[in-house]
């Protein structure tokens, strides 16, 4: 093979591998993957489901009603659910009002905090036959629990906070409580600590309940939040005014603010699964990308007319409950380690892209006499 033929060859084989790589990065910046990378696609809804909160455990879904009660539903088939039961305590107090704004679901039981009806735990190990088991009646208007080990932190419409032991679910009884003359609409059950959202003075409170005798407030955070949640000590703040803040709490006397991400309008609900937030806006739904918690980004969004509320996250599906009260069903793909850089604009240009382009450029800047050393 002559020196010429030997340049040439070398020379139109580097052109064609930057070409092919070039073109495959560019491709894959002008395609539709950088607004739709985890393709989500609406599968079905529950109908004559007016619901607040909902929790999926496997193939049921468990959906609280302010108004009608607590139900089950069979999400087996996503495009066809099926309503398998449903629970609502007798109420003398209000006849309208036979549900709660939360429930939890641990092991067997649905922890229930009713608005009239008191504190209920319900045996739901068959979602077609659901049982109460244990209840506390600790007067009227609760109005959001959550549920943490074996302790259900309750609030009351300007009643206070109480602590309910349900280590025995045949059998709750209060453990302590903290009163105020203030309106709560919120609360986070978290170790020894309780987040609540305190509407009178627009600010998130948290309180010490290690001594069920002296429960305090112990610090406090300068904003509405609408829920939260707290993994590994980091905690997810999602706030009415479309913000989603993350602080560093293993030192809660100090907390650290470590991002506060703005997408505007209002995140109603929210769920933190390993490296994705998935938010409930009034907008429709959101997805982040926070393995990055310094600088989260988004992936994708399905937007609606309708603005959510509750939200739900089990395997590849998200439940959200609409401001109407409908419960749609939403399932989406993850999206491949090209397509979550796409979604953050850098693009994905690969090690033979460079080496390609470097080779033909060095040869094509290199004086001849010195390109007869390579061939």
């Amino acid at each position: 093979m002559t020196k010429n033929l030997r340049f040439c060859t070398f020379f139109i084989v580097s052109f064609v591998v930057s070409v092919c790589f070039f073109s495959k990065a560019h491709l894959a910046t002008s395609t539709t993957l950088t607004e739709d990378p985890y393709e989500i696609v609406k599968i079905g809804s529950l109908e004559d489901s007016p619901g607040i909160d909902i929790q999926v455990v496997d193939n049921v879904a468990f959906v609280m009603s302010f108004t009608d009660g607590f139900s089950t539903y069979d999400i087996s088939n996503p495009a066809k659910p099926k309503k398998l039961d449903s629970y609502a305590p007798t109420n003398t107090i209000n006849p309208i009002v036979h549900g709660a704004h939360a429930l939890d679901i641990k092991d067997d039981y649905a922890f229930i905090a009713f608005y009239h009806s008191g504190v209920q735990i319900l045996d739901i190990s068959n979602p077609s036959k659901i049982a109460l088991i244990g209840e506390f009646k600790g007067g009227p208007e609760y109005y959001y629990s959550s549920v943490y080990g074996d302790l259900m932190h309750c609030i009351k419409h300007k009643r206070g906070f109480e602590v309910i032991n349900c280590s025995d679910p045949t059998d709750p009884n209060i453990l302590g409580s903290y009163s105020v003359g203030n309106y709560y609409i919120y609360n986070y059950a978290y170790k020894d600590l309780a987040f609540l959202q305190d509407s009178t003075q627009g600010k998130a409170i948290v309180l010490n309940i290690s001594d069920f005798s002296n429960i305090l407030p112990i610090t406090s955070f300068p904003f509405k939040m609408n829920q939260m949640q707290i993994v590994h000590d980091l905690a997810y703040f999602a706030l009415d005014s479309g913000e989603l803040k993350i602080y560093n709490i293993s030192d809660i006397l100090h907390p650290e603010l470590i991002t506060n991400y703005s997408l505007g309008g209002s995140i109603n609900d929210l769920e933190v699964i390993d490296d994705l937030a998935f938010l409930s806006h009034s907008t429709g739904l959101k997805i982040l990308n926070i393995s990055n918690v310094l600088s989260p980004f988004e992936v994708n969004k399905y937007v609606n007319a309708k603005s959510g509320g509750g939200l739900a996250v089990s395997k590849n599906k998200t439940y959200i409950i609409f401001d109407d009260r409908d419960v749609e069903i939403y399932q989406w793909r993850e999206a491949t380690d090209d397509e979550v850089l796409l979604a953050k604009n850098i693009p994905s240009y690969s090690v033979g892209w460079i080496l390609g382009w470097s080779s033909f450029v060095l040869i094509v800047l290199m004086p001849w006499k010195k390109r007869k050393m390579f061939f």
